[in-house]
């Protein structure tokens, strides 16, 4: 993935030009240039690094693209009006980020976790305010990912299986079929829960473990969200719209909302425009023939 492409990827093509211009005049765009290019080398190589070292080595590159970044962002006195930059930096820094996690072979929570430790190293050297770098660079979310493929919650809440909810497709019937294979098509899943997805929206009196890929899990509630909304499923029983998700989703409630409502989930979903404007786009092309 080229810088380009990621920010063709954030936003329409006329913004995302204005992106780009941005960051040539701010001589950021020769950094995230050079750190992509070293990320794409690593990963075309990544056979060979797992089979030396266990995991792909990205913590060096990670690092410099936390302090790169940060040093020139301390050289530049921003005003009210410029503040746009930081929220494209960080835009795209969240994308190389998904993009690492997305594209390598290794094992994503050892990944992270490595990642994590030099992002913190580096925070204690150039003395950074480390909560506020990972939250610009959105790298609590990473770390919020790891933990979920590194515990890989199970469900084992004894409730009975009469009790168990699934979802009614309520589109064209001729349509549930590719309404389903957007799950795996588009990577929401993980491989292994191919089959159970299937069961999510049928009569199931079983738990099904299904199990959402760590990069895409915002985007999945996104299309949940607009299922919702567009009366395009709807549950059955009796607990609400997302109870099946709760009963039936690897770590829902625990690790994906973190105990709090759905709705707070959404709410935190919307305040990054720029990411939910892109995710309803997609999702509404996902939709648009389903119905």
């Amino acid at each position: 993935m080229t810088l380009k492409q990621i920010l063709y990827d954030l936003y329409p093509e006329e913004d995302a030009k204005k992106a780009e211009g941005f960051l040539m005049s701010y001589k950021f765009h020769e950094h995230l240039d050079l750190c992509l290019k070293i990320i794409r080398q690593k990963l075309l190589n990544e056979e060979s690094e797992i089979n030396q070292h266990g995991v792909i080595q990205l913590s060096a590159v990670a690092s410099s693209l936390l302090s790169g970044v940060n040093e020139k962002i301390r050289l530049l006195e921003l005003n009210e009006n410029d503040q746009f930059i930081l929220q494209i930096l960080s835009d795209i820094s969240s994308k190389i980020f998904e993009y690492i996690l997305k594209s390598s072979k290794s094992n994503k929570s050892v990944l992270i976790n490595q990642i994590s430790i030099a992002l913190h190293d580096t925070c204690l050297i150039f003395n950074y305010n480390e909560d506020k770098l990972f939250e610009f660079f959105k790298f609590r979310q990473m770390q919020h990912y790891a933990n979920i493929l590194l515990n890989n919650d199970k469900i084992n809440n004894p409730i009975n299986p009469k009790d168990l909810r699934f979802y009614h497709w309520k589109g064209n019937k001729t349509n549930k079929q590719n309404f389903i294979a957007l799950f795996y098509e588009n990577q929401l899943i993980t491989k292994s829960s191919k089959k159970s997805i299937y069961k999510l929206f049928e009569p199931s009196f079983e738990f099904l473990e299904i199990e959402l890929m760590p990069e895409n899990i915002r985007i999945t509630m996104t299309l949940f969200y607009w299922l919702k909304k567009k009366k395009l499923l709807i549950p059955s029983g009796y607990g609400g719209f997302y109870k099946p998700l709760k009963q039936h989703i690897i770590g829902f409630s625990q690790n994906i909302i973190e105990n709090k409502s759905v709705g707070y989930y959404s709410d935190k979903l919307k305040k990054n425009h720029s990411e939910w404007l892109n995710n309803t786009n997609k999702v509404e092309k996902w939709l648009k023939d389903l119905k």
